[in-house]
C-alpha cells in the first residue's frame, strides 16, 4: 500500500538495475580470456628469455630444422588463428609465440650456436614446406592451422634425435615454461 509500483515490476528484469557482483558474474569469461591470455604471453616471454640466455651461455644448443619449422609454423599459426578468431585476447598468445621463436632462430643463426643437421632435419624442412604450399593452394586459415599445429609436433623430431644423439642439450626450465604457457593458452 505505501508503494505505487506494483511489485511485479520491481522484480521485472527488464526494468531491475544489474549490481555490480552480476555484472562482474556476466563479464567473467571475458575476463578469464583476457587473464590466461596475459598469463600465457607473460610466461612465454620469461620461458624465452631464459632459453635464449641458455644458449648465449652455451647450456642449450638449438637444433636448427627445429626452430625454423617452429618459427615459420609460428608465423603462420598467428595468422591464421588470429583470422579465425578476429580476437587479440585469444591470439595474444600465439602472435607472442611466433615473434619470440623467431627470436630464438634469428639469435642462434648470428651467435653460429645451432647444432650439427641430419637426414631427418631436411625431412622435416621439406615436410613443413609442402604444408605452407598447401595452404597457399587452398587458401583456408582452419585448415592451414591445423596443419601447423602438426608440423609444430613434427618440428620436435629434429631436437629429440639431437638429444638421443647427444648432438645438442638442452636444460629443462624454459620448456617447462613453454608447457605452463601453452596451458595457459589451451584454457583461453
Amino acid at each position: 500500500m505505501f508503494c505505487s509500483i506494483p511489485c511485479s515490476e520491481i522484480l521485472s528484469e527488464s526494468t531491475r538495475r544489474r549490481s555490480p557482483l552480476e555484472a562482474a558474474v556476466q563479464n567473467m569469461p571475458k575476463l578469464f580470456d583476457s587473464f590466461f591470455a596475459v598469463a600465457s604471453s607473460v610466461t612465454m616471454v620469461v620461458a624465452y628469455a631464459v632459453y635464449n640466455w641458455q644458449v648465449i651461455r652455451g647450456k642449450s644448443t638449438p637444433n636448427a630444422a627445429s626452430w625454423l619449422i617452429w618459427a615459420v609454423a609460428g608465423i603462420v599459426s598467428a595468422s591464421s588463428y588470429f583470422v579465425m578468431t578476429g580476437s587479440i585476447p585469444k591470439s595474444l598468445a600465439v602472435i607472442t609465440d611466433a615473434l619470440l621463436c623467431s627470436s630464438v632462430f634469428l639469435l642462434a643463426l648470428f651467435k653460429k650456436k645451432f647444432g650439427k643437421l641430419f637426414a631427418i632435419d631436411y625431412i622435416v624442412l621439406g615436410g613443413s614446406i609442402l604444408v605452407v604450399g598447401i595452404w597457399t593452394v587452398w587458401g583456408s586459415a582452419d585448415t592451414a592451422n591445423l596443419f601447423m599445429q602438426c608440423v609444430g609436433f613434427v618440428g620436435f623430431f629434429p631436437t629429440c634425435a639431437g638429444l638421443i644423439r647427444k648432438t645438442i642439450r638442452e636444460e629443462k626450465l624454459a620448456w617447462f615454461l613453454w608447457g605452463l604457457a601453452y596451458f595457459f593458452a589451451s584454457v583461453v
